[in-house]
């Protein structure tokens, strides 16, 4: 802001010098408004670019999941379904031809 000695100056000069005073301000406004609507139609135009691409990943992603999620119940219930006693009969099995097996003369074949 530039500082008037009103004393000094005579009516006419001073009133010059506030409507020039004046449009400097309302050209550093138009300015500032003029760089403001240039980054809101950036940021506009980034939005209308992007924001669609972001939306079809975040699908993918969450289809993606859906299968995962999916497939993780498939394993679950495989898993609850397996009968551990059968397991432990199998391992029983496979002890005893361990030792049918080592009674053999050709047992060393197996190790």
């Amino acid at each position: 802001m530039v500082k008037i000695n009103v004393e000094e100056m005579s009516e006419r000069a001073l009133l010059e010098e506030l409507v020039e005073q004046n449009r400097k301000e309302e050209t550093f406004r138009m300015i500032r408004f003029g760089f403001n609507a240039v980054i809101l139609v950036v940021i506009l135009a980034l939005c209308i670019i992007y924001v669609p691409k972001i939306i079809n990943e975040l699908q993918t992603i969450n289809k993606m999941f859906v299968i995962v999620n999916d497939e993780m119940e498939q394993i679950r219930s495989v898993v609850e379904s397996v009968d551990l006693s059968k397991i432990d009969d199998l391992a029983g099995l496979l002890e005893k031809l361990q030792e049918l097996a080592e009674m053999f003369p050709f047992s060393g074949l197996f190790h």
